[in-house]
């Protein structure tokens, strides 16, 4: 939570600070459950790690009959 009050606090905070701290979030989120568990989890991912990137990138998840 102090990375929270550290942006909040920032004077000039960016549209690309917003998206990392978006992305960093999605990805702890990631680490610690089965967040992608439904097709519109997995476009709301994929739209914030990839909404930084400057080319287009080529993504791949491979799931199992579970998920």
């Amino acid at each position: 939570m102090n990375k929270v009050k550290e942006y909040l606090a920032a004077p000039n905070l960016s549209e690309l600070d917003v998206l990392e701290w978006a992305q960093s979030i999605l990805e702890a989120r990631f680490k610690r459950s089965n967040y992608l568990t439904n097709p519109s989890l997995v476009r709301g991912y994929l739209k914030a790690r990839l909404a930084t990137e400057e080319r287009e990138v080529f993504a791949l998840i491979l799931l199992d009959s579970q998920r």
